[in-house]
């Protein structure tokens, strides 16, 4: 697959990478406004003049450097530019040790002896405490139910359960209402049984791996970049600020609005105190259109955001483009139509296009066939964990793989309520959750975006379209 292209600095990231200095950074912005962008100019920067400390001070060890990141094209990026560096400062390979990876590869191999194999998937805990929680008589979603479980061990320290049941559910929506005596039962009826389970089978989950990353001796980083902040849980956040050198260089990037996963946590919590001058929010979209932004931006209207969460603005984009395409019809002639739109209008010696899906898996079975039998190549992105080598234009994916990567072109057919568990409120933290998915995948466009779905299969989420906004194509 394509990789990513070249980071160059705005004026506006230039300004404030010129003013970084040793301690925590907080990066705010939407999506396409340069987030990664600037962690990643901030490390070149941090690396540049701690070689320079380093031969000044005769340091012996190398500068250590750790990037977390969902993003697989970032990999091959930083080592030409570390390199780069490394020249520049007079030094050699020996000065630098970075390493890009994302938490849970990390504290695998900070942990080597924790057995892999040991460790009990989301979907395998996902399964136990829903069977756990009917047995128990608990009337929740199962997907919000394995959410909440996931949300809660993944906020409290091992010791400090208990504290869920008064505490502010920060990061979870307002409905299905967990009052304290819901909270209770949880905790006694699901919660104690697992870890009893977990204990028994002498097995982990990623809960359980982050606490024990707490208990480690500290790695001392020098520079840490942490991506996509907001779907870290409280307890990976403590694990990671844990490893830090004193001083050192420290950029978490997130944007709440981008949250896909059952994550929530206050900065104070996890140990960290943020003061104004220790926040960069980036304003301007580079990425996305007026017409993207504005698309995105309706799914999210009336969810409730915190100070780390921005909303995709139109008035931020510093584009114009086509408005987005919504195709309404059988998804045989969805995939017809985004066919033809790729032969007619898209240039794959230079342009990059993402089908994106909330499932993947046996969904693409049908656009697979249909990409083969036109002779288009693609790359499928879901769960690798390189960057697959080749130069296909075409990319296969999740919504939730494609965090941090943007494409030109944005398909995101066969949408329906059945890739998608939530209820019918519009407070219901799913169908927030799904909101915040689509809008994700909707802004990964630089020019344009197609989503389509079968007429009688809507999905809950097309209400909150308006007109004016799309162009409607019944095929």
């Amino acid at each position: 697959m394509r990789p990513l292209s070249v980071l160059k600095p705005t004026p506006e990231q230039l300004r404030l990478i010129l003013s970084a200095k040793p301690g925590i950074r907080i990066v705010r912005g939407a999506a396409g406004s340069g987030k990664t962008t600037h962690a990643m100019l901030m490390l070149r920067m941090a690396l540049g003049y701690l070689l320079s400390e380093k031969k000044r001070s005769k340091r012996d060890t190398p500068i250590r450097a750790v990037v977390f990141t969902f993003n697989r094209t970032l990999a091959a990026y930083i080592t030409a530019f570390v390199n780069d560096v490394v020249v520049a400062a007079g030094g050699s390979e020996a000065d630098v040790d970075v390493t890009v990876t994302t938490l849970s590869k990390y504290a695998l191999n900070r942990l080597p002896k924790i057995n892999p194999s040991n460790v009990i998937n989301d979907g395998d805990q996902a399964s136990w405490v829903v069977r756990a929680a009917l047995k128990a008589g608990i009337k929740l979603d199962p997907s919000f139910l394995a959410g909440e479980v996931q949300y809660l061990l993944g906020r409290f320290p091992a010791d400090s359960l208990a504290d869920y049941v008064k505490a502010d559910r920060t990061g979870r929506g307002a409905a299905p209402r967990v009052d304290e005596k819901l909270r209770l039962q949880i905790l006694n009826d699901v919660i104690a049984p697992y870890v009893s389970y977990k204990k028994s089978t002498r097995r982990l989950d990623w809960n359980d791996v982050a606490l024990m990353l707490c208990e480690e001796e500290p790695e001392s980083i020098d520079i840490l970049i942490a991506d996509e902040t907001q779907d870290f849980s409280a307890n990976q956040l403590r694990a990671v600020i844990r490893q830090l050198a004193q001083p050192s260089y420290a950029a978490f990037v997130l944007d709440t609005a981008q949250r896909i996963y059952s994550r929530g946590f206050t900065w104070r919590e996890v140990g960290l105190e943020i003061r104004p001058e220790n926040v960069v929010t980036l304003g301007r979209n580079y990425r996305n259109s007026k017409e993207i932004a504005v698309f995105a931006a309706q799914l999210l209207h009336g969810t409730r955001l915190d100070e780390d969460g921005t909303l995709p603005s139109s008035t931020e984009a510093t584009a114009n483009g086509r408005l987005p395409v919504v195709l309404e019809g059988r998804y045989s002639a969805q995939v017809t139509q985004a066919l033809a739109y790729i032969d007619a209008e898209v240039d794959l010696a230079t342009e990059t296009v993402g089908f994106l899906h909330a499932k993947g898996g046996g969904w693409f079975d049908y656009l697979r066939g249909a990409l083969e039998g036109a002779g288009l190549d693609f790359a499928e992105l879901t769960r690798v964990n390189e960057w697959p080598p080749g130069d296909e234009a075409i990319a296969l994916s999740t919504i939730h793989s494609v965090k941090g990567l943007e494409f030109d072109h944005v398909f995101m057919l066969g949408l329906s309520d059945e890739c998608f568990s939530h209820g019918q409120e519009d407070e219901d933290e799913e169908y927030l959750r799904a909101r915040r998915l689509v809008a994700m995948g909707i802004t990964r466009a630089r020019k344009t975006v197609t989503i389509g779905y079968k007429a009688d299969n809507r999905p809950k989420l097309v209400e909150l379209m308006k007109q004016g906004t799309f162009t409607l194509k019944k095929v």
